[in-house]
């Protein structure tokens, strides 16, 4: 419904993007970008983070991601979102 709203007043929706300082230097990411040359890297980090909170006792909360997806798909969704 708001999409529709807003394709008749033809407003556009701005990408989500985070921006991460990294020793001094600041990188920026649109959602779902995997252009970066460290891409792969970061996402094995982040990989290890999610294995090492899960250890601890965190438990990622899946509702709050609202797309018709599996639960997989959902986990890999959030952890690049944090």
């Amino acid at each position: 419904m708001v999409r529709k709203a807003m394709k008749t007043v033809e407003t556009k929706k701005v990408p989500g993007y985070n921006v991460e300082q990294v020793n001094e230097r600041l990188h920026s990411f649109l959602a779902d970008d995997k252009n970066h040359p460290q891409y792969k890297q970061m996402v094995l980090v982040l990989e290890e983070m999610e294995r090492e909170t899960r250890a601890m006792g965190y438990m990622t909360k899946m509702k709050f991601v609202m797309h018709n997806v599996e639960e997989e798909v959902k986990a890999m969704m959030l952890l690049k979102h944090k």
